[in-house]
């Protein structure tokens, strides 16, 4: 079996469509420290973060914004952070 440390595992943002729930797609997140995203939702150091986390704060936007370069439609989408 092959072990992947929590802080390698490639992540993304999947969102979904706000009125109909429908899934549109997914943004592949470059390698971020996992204490940033752990800080992010306020959540322990030994937490993996493997769940799927609703982006529901400012600051949680606007780190992924910076990130990916590019702005998120927070009208139109509701955004999730997941493992891939």
């Amino acid at each position: 079996m092959h072990f992947i440390a929590p802080e390698k595992l490639p992540r993304c943002l999947t969102y979904f469509d706000k009125i109909t729930e429908k899934y549109i797609g997914k943004i592949s997140i470059p390698e971020v420290e996992l204490k940033q995203i752990q800080k992010l939702w306020n959540e322990p150091e030994d937490e993996p973060m493997v769940d799927c986390y609703p982006l529901n704060t400012k600051e949680q936007m606007e780190f992924f914004e910076k990130i990916i370069s590019a702005k998120l439609n927070l009208e139109a989408y509701d955004y999730f952070l997941e493992v891939e």
